[in-house]
This record gives C-alpha cells, sequence and structure tokens, in this order.
C-alpha cells in the first residue's frame, strides 16, 4: 500500500512539473517543438512506475501467503489442542473410573493433610460420618489418620497401621496406610478390610486352644507339627513316651531334630543305615495323603 502511494504520488507531481514546463514553455516555443521532449519525460517515469508497483504486488502477496501460513499453523496448533485436551479428558475419566471401582477406600490429601479427592468407596464409608460432621471438610475414617498422614510426609516413608473403626453399624478392622507424595507436596492414602483376616486368626486359637485341651485330655502319646516340620503341639503322654525335655519341646524343634534325639536316647529301631530312615520320615509331609500305620520295635523289647 505505501509503494502504491508513492508511485501515485509520483505521477501526480510528474504531471504537474510537466504541466508547468509546457505552460511556461507554450509562451515562447511552439508547441511542436516540446512535445518530443515531454513524452521522452513521460516515458521516462514509467519504468519506475512499473517496478513500483511490481514491488507493491510482491510484498501485498508475500504478507498474503505469511497470513495464510499463520492461519494455517494457528489451525493446526489449536487442533493438536483440542486432540490433547481430549485425550486429557478421556484418560481422566477412565482413571477416576478404575480409582472408584476399587472396592476399598481410595483418598488423596493437600499439603495441609485435608482430603481433596476420595473415591466412592470411601464416600461409602463416611456416609454416616458425614451426616453428622458440623463442618464442610470431608470426614476422617479415624481421628488419628491425619496424624499419620503428617507424619508420612515428614519421614517421606509410608506409615501403615491396623485400627478398629465402626463403620455402617459394625466393628471392623482396617489396615490404614498413608503414602507421601512428596514433589507433589500431597499423600495418598487407601484402607484395606481386615476384620476376616481377624476372624479367621480368633476362629483358629479357638480350634488351637480346642485341640490342646483334647491332646491334654488324651492318655495316648499326641504331637502335631507344621508344614514347617516343626512341633506345634504336644501332650504330657508324649513327653511320658519318648522322655524328652519339655522346655525342649516348647522351643519348636524341627521333626528331624527330633529323630536325632529320640535315636542318641535308643528309643527308635535300629537301622542300617539311620540317615535313609529319617529322609523316609522326613517325605511323609510332602507325601502322606492318607492316614498311616506303623510299628516300631524298640530296643527296650517295647512295640508302638
Amino acid at each position: 500500500m505505501r509503494a502504491g502511494k508513492i508511485s501515485t504520488l509520483l505521477l501526480l507531481a510528474s504531471s504537474t512539473a510537466l504541466a508547468t514546463t509546457g505552460q511556461a514553455w507554450a509562451s515562447e516555443v511552439d508547441i511542436v517543438s516540446v512535445y518530443p521532449i515531454l513524452l521522452y519525460c513521460a516515458l521516462a517515469f514509467v519504468p519506475f512506475m512499473v517496478a513500483m508497483e511490481m514491488i507493491r504486488r510482491r510484498k501485498n502477496h508475500t504478507a498474503r501467503r505469511r497470513r495464510m501460513t499463520d492461519m494455517h499453523e494457528n489451525d493446526t496448533h489449536s487442533q493438536r489442542l483440542r486432540q490433547e485436551n481430549e485425550k486429557l479428558k478421556a484418560d481422566l475419566k477412565k482413571y477416576s473410573t478404575i480409582i472408584n471401582m476399587a472396592p476399598y477406600p481410595i483418598w488423596q490429601r493437600d499439603v495441609q493433610q485435608n482430603i481433596q479427592f476420595y473415591n466412592l468407596s470411601y464416600g461409602e464409608a463416611i456416609e454416616d460420618v458425614a451426616e453428622r460432621a458440623d463442618s464442610d471438610d470431608t470426614p476422617e475414617l479415624d481421628k488419628k489418620v491425619r496424624s499419620m498422614a503428617t507424619q508420612a510426609m515428614e519421614s517421606g516413608k509410608p506409615i501403615s497401621e491396623r485400627r478398629h473403626i465402626v463403620l455402617d453399624g459394625a466393628r471392623k478392622l482396617l489396615q490404614i496406610t498413608e503414602l507421601p507424595v512428596p514433589e507433589e507436596k500431597m499423600t495418598v492414602g487407601f484402607a484395606f478390610d481386615m476384620s476376616e483376616v481377624e476372624w479367621l486368626k480368633e476362629d483358629l486359637a479357638r480350634h488351637i486352644s480346642a485341640q490342646d485341651d483334647l491332646l491334654e485330655s488324651s492318655t495316648s502319646a499326641m504331637a502335631i507339627y507344621g508344614p514347617d516340620m516343626r512341633l506345634k503341639s504336644f501332650n504330657y503322654a508324649f513327653v511320658a513316651l519318648w522322655r524328652l525335655d519339655e522346655l525342649w519341646l516348647d522351643t519348636q524343634p524341627t521333626y528331624a531334630e527330633i529323630l536325632e534325639a529320640l535315636r542318641e536316647k535308643r528309643n527308635l529301631p535300629e537301622q542300617a543305615n539311620f540317615q535313609m530312615f529319617k529322609q523316609q520320615q522326613l517325605k511323609l509331609f510332602t507325601a502322606l495323603i492318607e492316614p498311616r500305620e506303623e510299628f516300631f520295635y524298640l530296643p527296650d523289647g517295647k512295640t508302638l
């Protein structure tokens, strides 16, 4: 545009100069003799005007191409940003769905240890507490869990504790863990319901207690070994039969150690190859499927 204005001004100036010159000379010189000069002057400006017009058009063309390129790049960049935004939304929805599908409570705290996010399981766990809460803050599963998060953030290590909590009117044992995320200045927590494990342990303890009572009431020598081949339970008749130290038996010796002790006391049948006999006895822990009876003929003449 600037080049066009300059060429127009030059054209007007040249035309004005030629007109002025023509008027001045018309009174003194014949117009016919002056005409070639005027024509020469007019033709002299033609190449200049053409060049200026070409420059103007070239600049306009370049500016249009630059604008089109910028618009294309902006459109491409905007399209890429839209695609990335849609992917982030899809990923966020997917991750939120995964977390909400977890059958145990999950939550996230900010740097002040306030709960900012939690899944559906956590919401269900605190539903009764939330209805009774006086503040708008997200209720805690237990009043000491927040201090666990503070301790985890300060130490930079996970903190895990088991706590009894009343949920849905039932007393449950939860394994609560707080994980620090220092680079994000937050902590992530989750809780597993360990009530069933606790019930199984209590039931097993009752079963073992009943079993011990049965062993003590029996006059037959009885002993129970665990899968690790260690002695777990025995009765007084077992101690009296083998004449073993009861305090040593309380240390849960292995079956192999008990066989060695019985061999020293000559309370086992005589064996030509004791090591082979011991290996055969130890294989019973992995090979025995059905009840098995075996007679022991001891050196003192007893038969067991």
